[in-house]
């Protein structure tokens, strides 16, 4: 049976045109009450209509036009969560294929709907070092908030245009999938400890086997009391 969120939301999405609604808000009670297949096309079709909009040089106030360019970024966000939540891996490459400013992001994310990860990782890796060394040398400048643009002087990387902070923690984010696909426990103990990364850093410990430095961690940062503490704690009794 629907709830009563679903109702009023599903009866919103059939509105012509649609009502404006803080992406945020509707991400929040899609997942709240259950209502992705709801809420989901719901950003898509905005998402559209505001991507027409500003490609289309259709606004001619900056001041319109930026609070546009914000609302699809909102927007876009929105979805990457809620299709995260679900798992919908392909939808999620999908729209930072749309979204991505940098070229290796969008290639990276394709070897890896092919399962190629060990190509990907390499891909995402070159990405970070060359975005850290543009910070460094000074080529990256404000964009607005929030956002970093590249001057491009590097090949796949931004290409003149702006690379977000998410896009960033995209690369980190899919570089560890694809170590955890590549089962490199050590490179990601290693990691985890470097950037003090506590969740990756237990189920590093467990895997590689370090049964006394996961003890000690549990006791400093214990997980959630669920299903993943009591496999930890199994396996270290075990011991």
């Amino acid at each position: 049976p629907r709830n009563v969120v679903q109702v009023l939301l599903e009866g919103a999405s059939r509105c012509e045109p649609l009502p404006s609604i803080a992406p945020e808000l509707l991400q929040h009670l899609g997942s709240r009450f259950s209502a992705w297949h709801i809420v989901i096309p719901f950003l898509e079709r905005r998402a559209m209509s505001l991507k027409t909009l500003v490609e289309a040089g259709l606004v001619q106030d900056p001041r319109i036009l930026a609070r546009s360019e914000a609302e699809l970024e909102a927007t876009l966000d929105s979805m990457v969560v809620l299709y995260r939540q679900i798992n919908d891996r392909d939808m999620l490459a999908g729209v930072w294929k749309l979204r991505s400013r940098g070229h290796s992001t969008s290639l990276a994310l394709c070897l890896e709907q092919q399962g190629l990860f060990a190509r990907a990782q390499g891909l995402y890796s070159d990405a970070i070092m060359r975005h850290e060394a543009d910070i460094q040398v000074g080529n990256v400048w404000k964009y607005g908030p929030g956002q970093k643009k590249s001057l491009g002087l590097f090949p796949g990387i931004g290409n003149g245009g702006p690379i977000g902070k998410a896009e960033v923690c995209l690369w980190e984010g899919r570089w560890i999938e694809c170590a955890r696909e590549l089962c490199q426990w050590e490179v990601l103990t290693e990691f985890s400890r470097s950037c003090v990364h506590t969740e990756l850093l237990h189920d590093c410990l467990w895997r590689v086997g370090d049964w006394s430095a996961l003890k000690e961690l549990l006791l400093k940062h214990p997980v959630d009391d669920g299903p993943q503490l009591k496999l930890y704690l199994a396996y270290g009794y075990l011991q």
